[in-house]
């Protein structure tokens, strides 16, 4: 279900209830490239037929367990909207916890009916990580002058933030940002938030998980203009976190293992939002 790397169609997203196999990250693979990364598909089902820059993970060892290549320096899953299998779970688990880094990008997709959030499996799988991927996503009042779309999540990075990449990064803007909250720590591991909606900023907004918004914004938009008296119950006085890092043990020695974003649409194909990637 994830994006697919060979596709270079250009173009956003025009539904929301589709796996994101549907569209490509060419453009991506080509800003890696440029930076020096070969960059190869993984796949762990059965072969079925060659593909173009797709590594298939073979069973191998005593055991014939499939495992993520030795010599992977990272592993990206852009857009997971499928079920995974426990094949692939328990491979890229024992990637991880042998010091294997992870870049993963969610994002809100509804099934067919829009009647509940396209899961994968990971959601699960990150919890031991001290990651909680929540079935919401971001809604903001808009900001006149500067968007009308409620979908629009305008993110930031906390004011102390505690990680390096933090540090580095400042603003940016996320389009139907899948919630993404950090657990409290679990064993070596440690989830801080990279990005988030910060009431500091003078902005408004909630978490939803009605699919709505997303089938119908205009109609959504309509509800919530109606009950005008209820709006301020929905609005959050607390940061609303949307993309998280995981660090492996403590102080000046932890190690960075992951970073997990709730928005996908910024490795479409589309030439601007990926600028804006970089730019962060």
């Amino acid at each position: 279900g994830e994006l697919d790397i060979n596709n270079q169609e250009a173009g956003d997203r025009t539904t929301y209830h589709e796996p994101l196999s549907v569209g490509g990250c060419f453009k991506l693979v080509e800003r890696l490239k440029k930076d020096n990364f070969e960059v190869q598909g993984l796949r762990f089902e059965k072969r079925l037929k060659k593909e173009e820059n797709i590594v298939f993970v073979d069973p191998a060892g005593p055991d014939q367990r499939k495992d993520v290549p030795e010599d992977a320096y990272a592993v990206v899953l852009a857009g997971p909207s499928e079920q995974m299998s426990k094949e692939t779970l328990d491979a890229l688990e024992r990637y991880v916890d042998k010091g294997g880094r992870l870049l993963v990008f969610f994002d809100t997709i509804f099934d067919e009916k829009y009647t509940r959030m396209r899961v994968s499996g990971f959601e699960d799988f990150l919890r031991k990580y001290g990651v909680d991927v929540r079935p919401e996503y971001a809604i903001m009042v808009p900001v006149q002058g500067v968007t009308r779309d409620p979908r629009d999540a305008f993110v930031s990075t906390p004011a102390r933030a505690e990680t390096l990449l933090a540090k580095q990064f400042g603003r940016a803007i996320f389009f139907t940002a899948r919630v993404i909250k950090t657990l409290p720590p679990s064993g070596p591991y440690k989830a801080d938030v990279l990005f988030q909606l910060d009431p500091a900023k003078r902005m408004a907004f909630w978490s939803e998980s009605d699919p709505k918004a997303i089938a119908n914004i205009d109609a959504y938009w309509r509800d919530v203009v109606r009950n005008q008296d209820k709006l301020e119950d929905k609005i959050m006085k607390e940061p609303l976190p949307v993309a998280v890092t995981v660090t492996q043990g403590m102080g000046e020695l932890a190690k960075p293992r992951m970073v997990i974003f709730g928005d996908a649409d910024f490795i479409l194909n589309d030439e601007r939002q990926l600028r804006v990637m970089y730019d962060i």
